[in-house]
């Protein structure tokens, strides 16, 4: 997605009340000074949504975003999660680049995951990976029920976000209790 690698980018927009007859106006004032050269938005903000077809060209979508929609209760007891040790390696990965939980199946780390929070509050987005020879087995689902439990613990609602094309992530995430709820837009002003 070119706009998040050029940053370039206008992606909140918000109007009060008494001003959003004018949120055009005021739109295309935010356009002159900034002068981006993109814009995006979830399609469950309206407003900006709205400001994403009205000045935007090119518009287009390769993410898809999902919120909970239900509890699931998965049972697999050969499996442990837990959180994920320091130092420990996680199926070749930098540290930095692997989750705060794993998931081990027969004392062997077979999936990591967790979650951010550093926007949009109280929502948390979750993530996972499972190693390739375990592909395939319920280990994606199960670590992002496991999240979805931490998450809540901690007071932050599971969300997630998806690439368009990636059938087996949104198949996970579904089975993990999660459905689509917007789509991410990009487009160039």
């Amino acid at each position: 997605m070119y706009a998040l690698r050029e940053r370039d980018s206008l992606f909140e927009f918000f109007v009060l009340p008494e001003y959003q007859q004018k949120a055009t106006v005021i739109f295309q004032q935010v356009l002159d000074f900034t002068k981006v050269k993109y814009l995006e938005s979830q399609t469950n903000v309206p407003l900006m949504t709205q400001m994403v077809y009205e000045f935007g060209k090119y518009i287009y979508s390769d993410v898809i975003l999902f919120e909970d929609e239900c509890e699931t209760k998965l049972q697999r007891p050969e499996l442990v999660f837990r959180l994920r040790q320091p130092g420990e390696m996680v199926f070749g990965k930098p540290e930095k680049e692997t989750g705060k939980y794993v998931l081990l199946y027969q004392n062997e780390i077979v999936a990591d995951g967790g979650f951010q929070t550093y926007y949009n509050p109280p929502f948390a987005d979750i993530y996972m990976e499972v190693a390739p020879a375990h592909f395939r087995k319920g280990y994606g689902t199960y670590i992002l029920q496991e999240i979805k439990k931490v998450c809540y613990a901690t007071g932050k609602i599971p969300a997630a976000r998806c690439d368009l094309d990636n059938l087996a992530s949104r198949a996970t995430l579904h089975k993990a209790g999660l459905r689509p709820c917007g789509y991410m837009l990009t487009a160039s002003v």
